[in-house]
């Protein structure tokens, strides 16, 4: 009896999370602003190179986390940790900030609470997996 209240308490739990979790998106999916803009795939390469940005990477430990067009200027924070506490993620405001994850979701939220804050905020469109498939493509066409 004890055993299955303990695996009760613990499923409404996870369910609260879960469903607190796609609240946050949804709302702030609904608020995207205009001024936090995305980089399409066949761009970021060069984008990266003219503007600088500091690059915070979303995708959570289990995730494939290679970013072939970056050499420094890297922040790692999973969503799921930065979504709770997002003034622990110590920024400067005086250069742009493109936000990635695997499928431009996350990314795009959190672009957009930044932007809110005032920061000059991107994403990447359709995230790292769609750049990794672009590049495969490029290759392939040559």
């Amino acid at each position: 009896m004890k055993n299955q209240r303990v695996r009760l308490f613990i499923e409404i739990t996870i369910s609260s999370g879960v469903i607190l979790f796609f609240a946050v998106c949804y709302y702030l999916g609904i608020r995207h602003q205009p001024g936090s803009l995305w980089i399409k795939s066949s761009e970021v390469v060069h984008w990266v190179h003219v503007q600088q940005p500091l690059i915070v990477d979303l995708r959570e430990k289990n995730e494939p986390r290679d970013i072939p067009f970056v050499e420094d200027d890297l922040i790692r924070k999973p969503f799921l940790s930065l979504i709770e506490t997002p003034d622990s993620l110590r920024i400067p405001r005086d250069r742009p900030i493109l936000f990635i994850c695997s499928d431009g979701n996350r990314s795009r939220l959190m672009a957009t609470l930044f932007h809110e804050k005032g920061y000059d905020t991107y994403y990447l469109l359709d995230g790292m997996k769609r750049f990794n498939q672009f590049q495969e493509e490029k290759k392939q066409s040559l």
